[in-house]
């Protein structure tokens, strides 16, 4: 079944965001990266999923487009902490309650841009879909404690150093 071949992969990789690489100021432009990179890569894959059920055809390119997501943002992925991995530090023990708490921070954010708290519920609204149809409790566990771990997160609205920093090393090519 199509459906089935989309990879959890996904949300382990918003496990294992280095947020570091966020908060950097001395990268290059194609290495700007953050929450939303990953966030965007799971509600896409929601997308995927919905309309190739309806339009079978389409599998191919959608699955496609979901490893070139896959692809992106491996590089960025802080190693595994053998002491406590992730899925057990952001591992949610009642479903019911961390639905009611994302509940209250979305009605509740205090982010000044609204494309965090966007993110912030599509990637919720995603996970509860993908959920609801029935995936094993071992995806389902990873994709709470994906969410949770979003939720979590401490966004960096602007990067004003990072964008001089960029601005700057543009300037000086142009010499």
């Amino acid at each position: 079944m199509a459906e089935r071949r989309i990879p959890f992969i996904k949300w382990g990789h918003l496990l294992r965001f280095d947020p570091d690489v966020e908060q950097r100021i001395d990268n290059p432009v194609a290495d700007n990266v953050g929450w939303l990179d990953f966030s965007h890569a799971l509600t896409f894959g929601h997308a995927v999923r919905l309309q190739c059920t309806r339009q079978p055809g389409l599998w191919p390119q959608g699955l496609l487009q979901m490893a070139l997501f896959v692809g992106r943002n491996t590089p960025y992925l802080a190693a595994e902490d053998p002491t406590m991995p992730a899925l057990r530090r952001w591992a949610v023990a009642d479903a019911e309650a961390f639905d009611a708490q994302c509940t209250a921070t979305l009605l509740d954010h205090g982010l000044a841009l609204y494309i965090f708290p966007v993110h912030l519920l599509k990637t919720w609204a995603a996970g509860r879909d993908e959920i609801a149809l029935g995936v094993p409790e071992a995806g389902a566990q990873a994709m709470r404690a994906a969410v949770n771990r979003l939720f979590a997160a401490r966004f960096k609205q602007r990067h004003v150093l990072r964008t001089a920093h960029q601005a700057v090393g543009f300037v000086n090519r142009e010499d």
